[in-house]
């Protein structure tokens, strides 16, 4: 019986060491991910979405999951905005091209060895706009870090030198969907991920048959 007692727990410690191993591996995968999204390359971004993938396979918990479906997501939004079409620029004066350098120079002298962080790598959202915005606290050792781009459906605004407040448009699509809000201080930047879940088909249905229930007969349907 000993025999049989120990041999469980050896079973037992060996599958909790194999779940540690995993679980590291998958943050030195989904660490190599983040890596490559920041260089924002067609290749380098696809190559993320295969880290990721790969973490999100080896990684036991939903919360670990969770967050790599968050990247796959965002790394597919930057894809899109890379091959989007550009178009095509204004013709550029010397003096524009002179006062471009000058400013870019002089932001560069500005923000010296910034560091940026946020407290949360994504923000989940209901297919409706429900419970208010969500706010993301923004850590710099500078105070005029800005929002330099975000999805048309996002409305994500600056309050203070502190903090990000996000709302979204409704989604009423069949689909769910990611976006990405860029925050940049000087010549850095970082990502906030924003999903998105499909629209509820059961509540638009049981919405439209309340509505139809108060025009036929003037008042609230019975329950």
């Amino acid at each position: 019986m000993k025999k049989i007692i120990r041999l469980c727990l050896c079973l037992a410690m060996l599958f909790v060491a194999i779940g540690a191993h995993a679980q590291t591996a998958a943050d030195g995968i989904y660490s190599k991910g983040m890596a490559l999204k920041r260089q924002r390359t067609k290749t380098s971004l696809t190559q993320a979405i295969a880290n990721f993938r790969k973490a999100k396979g080896l990684y036991a918990t939903e919360a670990g999951k969770d967050k790599c479906d968050a990247q796959i997501g965002a790394c597919n939004y930057l894809l899109k905005r890379i091959n989007k079409p550009k178009p095509k620029p204004k013709p550029i004066t010397k003096n524009d091209a002179q006062k471009t350098v000058v400013e870019e120079v002089a932001q560069v002298d500005k923000h010296k060895n910034v560091e940026i962080s946020l407290s949360e790598d994504y923000l989940d959202f209901k297919s409706r706009m429900e419970g208010g915005a969500q706010s993301v606290t923004v850590t710099c050792n500078y105070d005029d870090w800005y929002i330099e781009d975000q999805p048309k459906w996002v409305k994500a605004s600056k309050a203070g030198n502190d903090k990000i407040y996000v709302e979204v448009e409704d989604n009423l699509g069949k689909e769910k969907r990611s976006g990405v809000v860029s925050i940049k201080c000087g010549d850095v930047d970082v990502d906030l991920v924003i999903n998105q879940k499909k629209a509820d088909i059961t509540r638009k249905v049981k919405e439209g048959a309340v509505k139809v229930w108060k025009s036929l007969f003037g008042g609230k349907k019975d329950k």
